[in-house]
């Protein structure tokens, strides 16, 4: 049986498609997603796989659509909390000529400090 989250991410390429179908408008069928409560990590998955783009991609989408609009700074500002807080925890961090910003973890060395600890 399918994960619960296989099921959700399903459910909302079926709605996207069948959206797309009826009106090729992006924006439209966002918003059709988000008014049958598909939740904004399930439509970057499904823009992803249905218009076969990178979910970076698909997430600016997501960000600059009218349909989830309200919601853009909020999760704009949980992003930022969620890399202060692995850069925190980081092994060390480091920007890229390209902007990015970079951040190791080294998960078997935590691994190891809980089963001595």
């Amino acid at each position: 049986m399918p994960s619960k989250h296989t099921r959700t991410k399903q459910k909302a390429i079926k709605i996207l498609q069948k959206a797309l179908a009826k009106d090729s408008n992006i924006e439209s069928a966002i918003g059709t997603m988000r008014k049958k409560g598909i939740t904004p990590a399930d439509v970057v998955f499904a823009l992803s796989d249905v218009l076969n783009i990178p979910l970076a991609e698909a997430d600016q989408i997501l960000l600059n659509s009218q349909a989830f609009r309200e919601v853009r700074e909020e999760t704009l500002q949980m992003r930022e909390a969620l890399i202060n807080a692995f850069e925190e925890d980081a092994d060390y961090a480091f920007d890229t000529p390209d902007g990015k910003r970079m951040i190791h973890i080294d998960l078997e060395e935590d691994e190891e400090k809980q089963k001595t600890t």
